[in-house]
């Protein structure tokens, strides 16, 4: 899938790529005061780009992943929530067009055909989620742990070093990707990083008990 990107001359024209950004060093090409701007300019991607490009000729490859469920037909049955990705070399308006974007894979409705009476704890259904989930990415984390793979991208010869850079979706389908409670609305707990109640959202300056597992482990 991503050969299919890399490879082809056209979408790598250079009016596809980030202005001023050499995508071999993953660096701006121009000398000039710090500004905000497109994913390089981040001090996220500056981060990911030093722990994994460390070696000469180290391609680096920001991925970015868009996750939202589906409908195929009119009840819902045949829900499916593709997983998608594209390259974040790639300038907004390139990655703003389907050319430029890629399917990994679909996570079927996994309810279906199940029943009403054959209902699995909710933890149960999230872990069959992120099971097919895992599947899907399976060849991503191989890439990774086995420290990139070698092609020949415009010419020259590269290891390519893949990361997931960030995720797109809706709320409800970012919860699910992080195992988090999918409510909203008058519930315990509104807000995941504290203890809050529902009738505190609209105060000012609340005092707020943290909850230290999610400040410690966020996902």
């Amino acid at each position: 899938m991503v050969l299919s990107l890399v490879h082809d001359k056209e979408l790598m024209s250079t009016d596809n790529l980030i202005p001023n950004f050499d995508i071999f060093t993953g660096k701006e090409t121009t000398v000039g005061p710090e500004m905000c701007g497109d994913i390089h300019t981040g001090d996220m991607y500056k981060q990911a780009l030093e722990r994994y490009c460390t070696e000469e000729g180290d391609f680096p490859l920001p991925i970015i992943i868009f996750y939202d469920k589906t409908h195929t037909d009119l009840h819902g049955s045949l829900a499916t929530s593709p997983l998608m990705f594209t390259l974040g070399f790639f300038n907004q308006k390139a990655r703003n067009l389907v050319d430029f974007w890629r399917v990994l894979g679909f996570v079927p409705n996994l309810s279906y055909g199940k029943g009403k009476h054959q209902k699995a704890p909710s933890r149960e259904k999230l872990q069959d989620q992120h099971n097919c989930l895992k599947s899907i990415l399976g060849s991503l984390s191989s890439i990774g742990k086995n420290g990139g793979f070698r092609t020949t991208i415009l010419g020259r010869e590269v290891t390519v070093k893949p990361w997931v850079h960030f995720v797109i979706g809706d709320a409800s389908g970012n919860n699910e990707l992080c195992g988090h409670y999918n409510v909203h609305g008058n519930c315990s707990r509104p807000y995941r990083d504290c203890k809050c109640s529902f009738d505190n959202m609209d105060l000012a300056s609340p005092q707020c008990e943290i909850d230290e597992r999610v400040v410690k482990a966020p996902c």
